[in-house]
Formats: structure tokens, C-alpha cells, sequence
């Protein structure tokens, strides 16, 4: 049972971190989500010492799984979250997938030279991979007339089941795409806001709290990763329908 567990454990994928000074740590992503922020205690992943106070002191950005997929999303940082892949780097803007070998970098000290970072490197070499032919690639559907939300692949499509407000909040993004010809609108977290809730006062969490339950339930009828609501950072979002 002992040599089970270590095997569990080495399929799992990993962060492998180091600091601007050359510290290092590993963490098992056996979690469905982690922060990574300065203070030890009120994050997962804690970057520390940061005597400049660069890094955000809670969830400076956030990893987490849906479906089979890792992906990384900042938090709304000052000095944003980056992503190398394949010798380029980019911010990340929005949610984004996690590839075996991307390094996510974080701005740790300036000094008087170049600046340094915290590079936090993703590790999943155990990943499942494709047998043969790719089956039918997955892509939701929302339908304006019955106000439901499918499930597509290949000639099949499944109902995912939704919650009143969730309907509203998809109804709402779905006729703005309608309206911009069938391409993914930007919609405000105030005009959601108003088309579920109306006029009365809602906190913005509660929207956070919509979008990931409608994330979640897409995750799992799909049982893979699906990039259906972008975050458009800080501001809103946009709605992602019809087949690939």
C-alpha cells in the first residue's frame, strides 16, 4: 500500500517554485484550486520574504483544476502575472490552460539591475494522452428560445441542468452575442448584475459566485476543461457558444 501511494503521488502534477534569490520549493497540486500570494497563512502558495511588497498579498493569482485541465487566472494584481511558454512571455489576461513546462512569473524584486522573479514551474508529465483518432471536440449551446444550455459533441446534445438565476445569467449573455452576430459580446459585471438581480443591491461576489457555479456544472457534464465564460479582467466577461 505504501509503494501505491508514492506511485499516486509521483503521477500527480507539481509547481516547482523559486524565488528572486534562488529559494526553492515543490507542492503537489492534489487540491482542485490554490492561491498564491506575499502572506504565509492566507495562501496556498506563499511567496515570501518580498521586501519590496510586489507580490499581492491574497491570491495574486489563483490555479485550479476543471475537468482534466490546470489552468491560471490572475487575481487583479498591480503587477500582473506572467506566463513563458516556449521562450515567449505574455501577461495573463484571462483564464488560461497550463501546459507540462509553462513557468508562471511574478515580478519579486527590481533592485538596481534587471529585475528578478518568483518562476513557478508547471509539471505534469503523467497527463493522459490521446489513444488514437480525437473524438468529436466539445462545445456548449444556448438555446434563446428554450433557455437552455446544451452540451454538444458530434451529432449528440446533452441538457445541462441550470439554476433560475444561472438561466437569467446566460439568457442575458447569449442575446448579446445574438446581437453581435454571434460573437462573443463583453458584457459588464453591472449589466449581469442587473439581469439577474434587477435593480436590487448585490454584491459583486455573488456574481463570482454565479459564474464559477455555471463553470463548475460545465466542467463536469463535459468531464474535460471547456473555455465557455472568459474573464475579461477587472471589468467583465464574455460567453463563448457554438461549435468549434
Amino acid at each position: 500500500m505504501i509503494g501505491a501511494a508514492m506511485m499516486d503521488r509521483e503521477q500527480l502534477p507539481r509547481l516547482k517554485v523559486r524565488g528572486p534569490t534562488g529559494q526553492t520549493s515543490i507542492i503537489e497540486l492534489g487540491e482542485a484550486c490554490l492561491t498564491i500570494g506575499r502572506l504565509p497563512g492566507h495562501n496556498d502558495v506563499a511567496l515570501h520574504p518580498d521586501p519590496e511588497s510586489l507580490v499581492t498579498r491574497y491570491a495574486h493569482c489563483r490555479i485550479e483544476r476543471l475537468g482534466s485541465t490546470w489552468w491560471v487566472t490572475d487575481g487583479g494584481s498591480i503587477n500582473g502575472t506572467f506566463l513563458l511558454r516556449k521562450g515567449a512571455v505574455s501577461p495573463v489576461r484571462e483564464r488560461t490552460p497550463l501546459a507540462d513546462g509553462d513557468v508562471i512569473r511574478i515580478l519579486g524584486a527590481r533592485g538596481t539591475g534587471s529585475p528578478r522573479y518568483w518562476e513557478i514551474l508547471f509539471e505534469d508529465p503523467h497527463r493522459t494522452r490521446p489513444a488514437g483518432e480525437a473524438p468529436d471536440r466539445l462545445s456548449v449551446e444556448f438555446d434563446l428560445v428554450q433557455r437552455e444550455l446544451f452540451l454538444l459533441s458530434g451529432s449528440t446534445r446533452q441538457k445541462v441542468e441550470l439554476r433560475h438565476q444561472e438561466r437569467l445569467l446566460l439568457a442575458h449573455m447569449a442575446q448579446r452575442n445574438a446581437e453581435a452576430g454571434n460573437a462573443p459580446a463583453f458584457c459588464t459585471y453591472r449589466e449581469l448584475m442587473t439581469a439577474v438581480w434587477g435593480d436590487s443591491f448585490r454584491l459583486r461576489a455573488e456574481l463570482f459566485h454565479l459564474i464559477s457555479s455555471v463553470r463548475r456544472k460545465i466542467a463536469r457534464a463535459a468531464g474535460d476543461d471547456l473555455l465557455v465564460i472568459e474573464t475579461a479582467r477587472g471589468s467583465g466577461y464574455r460567453l463563448h457558444t457554438g461549435r468549434p
